[in-house]
C-alpha cells in the first residue's frame, strides 16, 4: 500500500513540474554580469535583457558582481539553482580563467554550466604604430626574430585575450615577445601610440578610430573569418593557421537546466539577436552576431578551455 502511494505521489509530482517549466518564466529572471557597467560586455546584456523582457513577458534584471577576473560573477551562477531564473553573461574570460584561476575557483567551463547562446563575437586586431617598419604579419614574425631581445606588445592586464593573443603570437611564430601589462585596454592602446611598445593585439572597437586617423596599422584580425567591419585586414590565420581568438558574449546557466527552458531562451535570444537594430548597435562597437545553438556554443566552449589551457601551461602564465 505504501508502495503504491509513493508511485502516486511520484505520478503527480512529474505533471506539477513539467508544468513549471511550461510556464517558464513566471517570475522575474537574473542575468549576473562578471564585470563593472560600461563596457561592452555590460552594454549587450543589457540591450538583451531589455529585449527578451518584451518578448517573454517578464522583467531581465542585470546584476553586475565584478572582480576577479569575472570569476566571482561565475562562481555564483554555477552555484545558483539550476531552474533558469539565475543566468551568466559570461565573455571570453571565463575559458581563460578556468585554467588560469584553477586554484582560487573550482570551476571548469565545459561542465559547470549549461550553454544556452553565443551571442555575438569581436575579434582582436593586430595593431602597429602607423611608424612601423611591419606591413604585414610576415614582417612583424620577421622583425621579431631578427630582434634579439624581442618586441614588446601591451595587453589589458593577465589572461585577457589580447595577453593570450600575444602569447600565442610568441609561440606559433617561435619569437620572443615582452609582454606589457597595463590596466585596461585603453591605457594598452595609448602605449602604443606613445610608441612605448610595438605591437598590441586590440579590441576592435578601441583601435578603429585609431586606423581611421592614420595613426595605427592594423595588421590582421584574430577571428577564424575576415571581419565585416574591416574587410580588407586579413585573418592570423592566413599567415599562422589555427591562429584564432578573440572577445566573444554568451549566455549560460547552471548545469543541469531544464531542457525546454534551455530551448525556448534560445529560440527568444535568437529572434533578439536578429533584430535589424540589435545587429546595427553591436556592428557599431566591431562586433557581429552569431546566435549559436546550445551544442554549437558548447563545442566552443570546450575548444577554448582546451586551447588556452595549452598556451597558458606553456608560457608559464600565473594569476596576479
Amino acid at each position: 500500500m505504501i508502495k503504491k502511494l509513493a508511485a502516486l505521489a511520484a505520478m503527480c509530482i512529474l505533471p506539477l513540474s513539467g508544468f513549471a517549466q511550461a510556464r517558464w518564466p513566471d517570475k522575474p529572471v537574473r542575468i549576473i554580469v562578471p564585470w563593472a557597467p560600461g563596457g561592452m560586455t555590460d552594454g549587450v546584456a543589457r540591450m538583451l535583457a531589455t529585449k527578451l523582457a518584451t518578448q517573454l513577458k517578464q522583467p531581465f534584471i542585470v546584476e553586475n558582481r565584478p572582480g576577479a577576473g569575472g570569476m566571482i560573477a561565475a562562481d555564483f551562477v554555477a552555484k545558483a539553482p539550476a531552474d533558469g531564473y539565475t543566468l551568466l553573461f559570461a565573455s571570453a574570460a571565463i575559458t581563460v580563467n578556468s585554467t588560469l584561476m584553477a586554484s582560487q575557483f573550482k570551476i571548469d567551463a565545459r561542465k559547470d554550466y549549461t550553454p544556452i547562446i553565443l551571442a555575438a563575437s569581436e575579434p582582436l586586431v593586430l595593431t602597429v604604430p602607423a611608424s612601423s617598419n611591419a606591413k604585414s604579419v610576415a614582417d612583424l614574425v620577421r622583425l621579431s626574430k631578427a630582434n634579439s631581445s624581442g618586441l614588446s606588445a601591451s595587453h589589458g592586464g593577465i589572461g585577457t585575450t589580447s595577453h593570450i593573443a600575444a602569447e600565442m603570437f610568441a609561440q606559433q611564430a617561435g619569437a620572443k615577445v615582452i609582454s606589457v601589462a597595463y590596466k585596461g585596454g585603453a591605457p594598452a592602446t595609448t602605449a602604443l601610440l606613445t610608441g612605448e611598445v610595438q605591437f598590441s593585439f586590440a579590441n576592435l572597437a578601441t583601435v578603429k578610430p585609431h586606423m581611421e586617423a592614420g595613426t595605427l596599422r592594423g595588421l590582421a584580425v584574430t577571428s577564424e573569418k575576415r571581419s565585416s567591419v574591416l574587410p580588407n585586414l586579413p585573418t592570423m590565420a592566413s599567415t599562422l593557421p589555427n591562429f584564432e581568438t578573440g572577445n566573444w558574449f554568451g549566455l549560460l546557466g547552471p548545469r543541469g537546466m531544464p531542457i525546454d527552458v534551455v530551448k525556448k531562451l534560445n529560440q527568444s535570444a535568437v529572434q533578439v539577436l536578429n533584430a535589424d537594430d540589435v545587429r546595427e548597435s553591436i556592428s557599431k562597437t566591431g562586433g557581429e552576431i552569431v546566435a549559436s545553438t546550445p551544442e554549437q556554443f558548447e563545442r566552443h566552449l570546450a575548444e577554448e578551455v582546451g586551447r588556452y589551457a595549452q598556451v597558458i601551461k606553456k608560457a608559464e602564465i600565473k594569476p596576479n
